[in-house]
């Protein structure tokens, strides 16, 4: 007996109705975001780096309903329903919930949705598990794979927060600039994306929140270019009330990362934080180490700033020489939340008391502006067009991979 629809039947044109309406919704989607071509938009799997965990330290793992386990080559080496147990490289081998592995990279799925627990927070996608050594010590390198639209959903529920009222525009832009950071960097060759802010925080599902979840449909697939290119969309919490040249900053020579004023200042500036951080001696001491300058700190100043007030050059000196660091390296290897330094100095004991304003390297989408913009009844458009003049938005058709 045939199983297939007859084309003429009213079933089939129900169908077929559907799929007309759900591309109507896909053209006219999200506060004017229309795709500037018919194609299906792109929705590649790509691989996050979760952590890794040292030899004989288990970790708690949960999987709800069906799941089976493959090697690399994707050759079965088991399956089952459900599974409570622990993750933990032992001397004698991979330990998967109580299933012993010989593997060196062993990928393990579970079928339900957001269904795999690791370490009590629920994923979607396949645990990739992997044997690494490194300076004789031997640990689980643990990584997600997932299409891409799950992994911007886990950015933004990461970078921003999605329970704010007003702010769906917002929401929007870090989506697409969320997007795009990822994509060009795979083109750049990445075979693994980091889940923290070193590239983009990446949140489990727990996490997830309709809003996070409607912003991340509305702008399926879209992402930032400039004549044809991925641009590197770079983003940080907040900007002090202007952004960086990407260029001065040494992030590179596209022409959109230039740097703005924040539309309406005054209301951006009462919501930026001001910080004051202090830096021991210690710390210093292990800096000029490090930058080999010898065995202690002797001095810290600061060489150069841009229009907006951040650190461009800063110099480090010791017994045995100086160094000039960019500025944004210079706020990395003290632990400062942004380069936008108002004070400094040394304090009696050695050590270093700075205050500023502002969080992260102020380059691209500022996404305390971004909100302000939102709340002031700013489009998406418009908020991407402010942080990333020239950029256009377009849709992901081009294959990911270099």
């Amino acid at each position: 007996m045939k199983s297939e629809l007859s084309t003429d039947s009213p079933w089939a044109l129900f169908a077929g109705l559907i799929a007309a309406l759900a591309l109507l919704a896909f053209l006219s989607r999200g506060d004017g975001l229309d795709a500037a071509t018919k194609e299906r938009p792109r929705n590649p799997l790509l691989e996050v780096h979760l952590r890794n965990l040292p030899a004989r330290e288990p970790l708690p793992l949960d999987i709800e309903g069906l799941w089976e386990l493959r090697d690399a080559d994707g050759t079965y080496l088991a399956r089952d329903t459900g599974m409570r147990g622990w993750l933990e490289l032992r001397p004698e081998g991979l330990s998967v919930g109580g299933w012993m592995v010989d593997a060196d990279h062993v990928v393990l799925q579970a079928f339900g949705d957001a269904a795999l627990a690791v370490d009590t927070y629920h994923y979607r996608g396949r645990l990739h598990l992997r044997q690494r050594r490194e300076e004789g010590e031997r640990f689980l390198q643990l990584s997600l794979e997932l299409p891409l639209e799950d992994y911007v959903l886990g950015v933004l529920i990461g970078e921003m927060s999605t329970q704010v009222r007003g702010v769906d525009a917002a929401l929007q832009a870090q989506a697409i600039a969320a997007r795009t950071y990822v994509v060009e960097q795979l083109r750049r060759g990445r075979s693994m994306i980091r889940s923290t802010v070193a590239d983009q925080r990446f949140l489990s599902a727990d996490f997830e929140t309709q809003a996070a979840r409607d912003a991340v449909l509305a702008t399926t697939g879209l992402v930032l270019k400039h004549e044809g290119r991925l641009i590197p969309a770079y983003f940080h919490a907040d900007c002090g009330g202007r952004t960086s040249d990407g260029l001065l900053h040494e992030f590179g020579k596209s022409p959109v990362l230039r740097g703005v004023p924040d539309v309406g200042p005054a209301a951006h500036l009462s919501r930026s934080r001001n910080w004051q951080e202090f830096v021991p001696a210690k710390k210093l001491d292990r800096i000029a180490r490090a930058l080999g300058l010898g065995d202690y700190a002797m001095g810290l100043d600061i060489l150069e700033r841009d229009e907006a007030g951040r650190v461009v050059k800063a110099r480090f000196t010791g017994p045995d020489g100086e160094r000039t660091l960019p500025g944004d390296r210079m706020r990395a290897e003290l632990g400062l939340p942004s380069a936008m330094i108002s004070l400094m100095g040394v304090l009696a004991d050695g050590s270093l008391r700075v205050e500023g304003i502002g969080a992260g390297h102020g380059i691209g989408l500022c996404q305390l502006g971004a909100l302000e913009l939102a709340r002031n009844g700013r489009d998406v458009r418009a908020i991407l067009a402010h942080y990333y003049p020239g950029a256009e938005i377009a849709v992901l058709t081009d294959p990911v991979q270099p």
